[in-house]
C-alpha cells in the first residue's frame, strides 16, 4: 500500500514497504520546470534526512525518461532483478 508523505500542488511523494525494502513513488502534477525539480530535490532531501534506510525506484521498462529524472535526483542503479510479474526491471537506489 502507498503512503502520501509528501503532499505538495506539483507533486505527491509516497511511500510502500514491500519484502523489507522501502520503494518510492512520485506523481508529478506540474510542467517539469527547473524550480518543481529544486522543490522535489529539496522535498526528498528531507525525506532522505530523516530516514535511516534507502529509498528504492522501479521505473517502467523502457522509461528512458524517468531514469534520466532518478538519476538527476542521486538516484544510483543497483541492480535487474525479476519483479512480482515476472519480468525483469532495473531498480534504482539513494541513500
Amino acid at each position: 500500500m502507498q503512503v502520501p508523505v509528501i503532499e505538495t500542488p506539483n507533486f505527491t511523494i509516497s511511500l510502500e514497504y514491500e519484502s523489507g525494502q522501502t520503494f518510492m513513488h512520485c506523481k508529478v502534477y506540474a510542467v517539469y520546470t527547473k524550480a518543481v525539480k529544486r522543490e522535489l530535490q529539496n522535498a526528498l532531501d528531507l525525506l532522505l534526512s530523516i530516514r535511516q534506510t534507502p529509498l528504492l525506484v522501479i521505473p517502467n521498462i523502457g522509461d528512458t525518461k524517468l531514469v534520466k529524472f532518478l538519476t538527476l535526483l542521486g538516484f544510483e542503479f543497483l541492480m535487474t532483478t525479476e519483479c512480482l510479474d515476472k519480468e525483469q526491471r532495473d531498480i534504482y537506489i539513494i541513500n
